[in-house]
This record gives structure tokens, sequence and C-alpha cells, in this order.
């Protein structure tokens, strides 16, 4: 266990502890995703003492969780966007049916993006 300095820390820690039966028995590739949440939520202060430590904790492995997909998102907009060679108006491919425009008839064609494993 490392050592707790602020009150929050003293809930994190406390509650990796209540958990840590729970963490023994995964396999070994998914202690490896527990121990990022812990340190999601240790990225973030608890701004309310008053309130319950078990949703201040959950919240901040959310927030870190949405800026980890906004920044893939940013990362892959440009291949989820598409323009017309015709009429060069630019379509979504999230939403869009077919694949022809729907302005000139054009067909539309959505490459999938080509990644490394090593994306982070």
């Amino acid at each position: 266990m490392t050592k707790a300095t602020t009150p929050s820390q003293l809930v994190i820690e406390g509650f990796n502890c209540q958990w840590k039966k729970f963490k023994q028995k995964l396999p070994e590739d998914l202690r490896q995703e527990y121990d990022n949440l812990i340190k999601h939520a240790r990225e973030h202060p608890h701004p309310d003492p008053e309130g319950i430590p078990f949703q201040q904790i959950i919240m901040s492995i959310l927030i870190e969780q949405e800026k980890e997909i906004n920044r893939l998102r940013k990362k892959l907009n440009p291949y989820l966007r598409k323009k017309c060679p015709r009429c060069y108006s630019e379509r979504n491919r999230e939403g869009f049916k077919g694949a022809m425009c729907p302005d000139c008839r054009e067909y539309l064609f959505f490459p999938l993006p080509h990644f490394s494993y090593t994306i982070f």
C-alpha cells in the first residue's frame, strides 16, 4: 500500500484494501486494468468530504475514461469523414447509410483505418 497523505488518498487506499480479494482473483491482465482504474481515481481530488467516497472514486474513473475516449475520437476523426469527389459535400461515417452520396449519387468509399497495435 502506498503512503496516503490527504483524506481523498486515504479513501482510495481504503477502497483498494476492501477490493484486494477481488483483485487477487482476477487474471493477471485484468489486474493491470484494475491498477489503472485505481491510478485514475488517484489523479483527481475528491472535492466533497461529506459525499459518498465510492461515488467520488467512480466519477474520477469515469472522467479519466471519458478523456481517453475523446482523445481516441480526435485521433480517428480524419478516418470518419469523407468528401464526395463529385460535389465536395462532406459526409460523416457515423450514421451514414449506404455507399452513395445523397446529394449527387456518387459512390463513397470509407476505408478502415490502419493502426499498429501501439496507438497510445
